[in-house]
């Protein structure tokens, strides 16, 4: 039951290092998109 639990633990940290990229990403897409068109 222990390594369930554990594995689960590492789920939800990976789950949450996920989502702090997709956040970072959504922030960083407009920029880039900014940077390609002005270099176009």
């Amino acid at each position: 039951m222990t390594a369930l639990r554990g594995a689960i633990e590492e789920l939800k940290n990976r789950a949450a290092r996920i989502a702090e990229l997709e956040e970072a990403l959504r922030k960083v897409q407009p920029l880039l998109r900014d940077t390609v068109d002005s270099h176009a």
